[in-house]
């Protein structure tokens, strides 16, 4: 439930038109299906309010999938499968008959045919498996949201997707696509940058962030617009003749000789925490190369439990109603997405000079190339 509360994690996605009220109506076709828990293998996709994979209580056509102004709502999956615990207890079982009986640990091939005995005996017992795919839209606009990191999941809810956002096309604001839709060219035209006067890592979202915190020690970025790394790191390479090819580095702000050494070997950045600051707005968010946003959350520079009232005490705030604080949730979500896409636009129409501008940023903070 990361957009409701804590933490956000999520994929932004364009329609090719607006997504209006219109669709509503193909929500409640595909809502609240019924699961016969006797049936045997069954796997059943369907779509819930996106408050919660369960319950109902309303009649279909009365459901609403608006929260706090904007559409929201879960793509469902319910599986029967075998009780892995079951499983376990019965592999547990056999194993100790086994040695009591014959007086050897079972090892090897001998286990693995325990352990197909086991499922074979725990086939009947069965647990329900469910998980969804939360989806929040701003109405009227091509805005779309899902809480998915792995992008295989996308694929599994790709046919459902289809039927409740109808005659309509969803493209995901990747590194990749966005180059496309920027340039109007093909990525095979997309030039690497060198680290070190090496290529040993390829593709445009890790070029993306290695230029995103080379140009924020700069002056380049727009008046109202400040970035800094502040947290996790992770470097990466496309071959181990450089090392580990991925190099991790957590907490606290990055310095020292861990990342010139990275950027010595070629490497390149795969993810890493940024805080981005623009006016008033404040927020924090780890980005990888693919353009996931990962624990994303806006910086308060005040309490948010309590403020200074007239006479310098503080006094409890109001809580919100759930649907008022997911509401300006979705305006931080959206806010930090543009942003985002924004400097990556920069990033690609400062193609001719990012070189130097990484190069000069390696030889005089890391001493890279020096």
């Amino acid at each position: 439930m990361s957009f409701q509360k804590g933490a956000a994690t999520f994929r932004v996605f364009s329609a090719e038109k607006p997504i209006g009220q219109e669709i509503q109506d193909s929500l409640k076709v595909k809502a609240y299906r019924k699961l016969d828990p006797s049936q045997v293998e069954a796997i059943i996709t369907d779509v819930t309010r996106g408050v919660s994979l369960v319950g109902n209580g309303t009649a279909i056509d009365q459901l609403d999938f608006n929260y706090g102004g904007n559409l929201y709502f879960a793509i469902r999956k319910r599986e029967s499968v075998v009780n892995p615990t079951i499983i376990k207890e019965y592999l547990n079982y056999l194993i100790d008959k086994e040695i009591r009986e014959s007086g050897y640990v079972p090892k090897g091939k001998r286990k693995k045919e325990l352990k197909e005995m086991a499922i074979e005996l725990a086939k009947d017992q069965k647990i329900l498996k469910m998980f969804g795919t939360r989806v929040a839209i701003v109405p009227n606009t091509k805005f779309v949201v899902m809480d998915i990191t792995s992008l295989s999941k996308l694929d599994d809810i790709q046919e459902i997707l289809e039927k409740v956002i109808p005659n309509n096309k969803l493209r995901l604001l990747d590194p990749d696509t966005l180059y496309n839709l920027v340039t109007q060219k093909e990525t095979g035209q997309y030039t690497s940058l060198t680290i070190n006067d090496l290529i040993v890592a390829n593709g445009i979202g890790a070029d993306f962030l290695t230029w995103l915190w080379a140009v924020s020690d700069t002056d380049k970025l727009p008046n109202n617009l400040k970035v800094s790394a502040c947290g996790d790191l992770t470097f990466r390479c496309d071959s181990s003749s450089k090392g580990p090819m991925v190099t991790r580095m957590t907490k606290g702000t990055p310095e020292g000789g861990e990342p010139a050494a990275a950027f010595n070997d070629g490497k390149k950045i795969s993810a890493a925490t940024f805080r981005i600051c623009k006016g008033a707005e404040v927020y924090e968010v780890t980005l990888d190369e693919s353009l996931l946003f990962n624990k994303f959350k806006q910086v308060f520079q005040q309490d948010e439990a309590s403020e200074d009232s007239d006479d310098g005490e503080k006094t409890e705030k109001v809580k919100k109603n759930p649907q008022d604080d997911f509401a300006d949730r979705m305006i931080a979500i959206r806010s930090i997405s543009d942003i985002v896409v924004d400097l990556f636009k920069m990033f690609v129409s400062m193609q001719a000079e990012n070189q130097k501008l990484v190069d000069s940023w390696l030889k005089n903070k890391w001493g890279v190339g020096a």
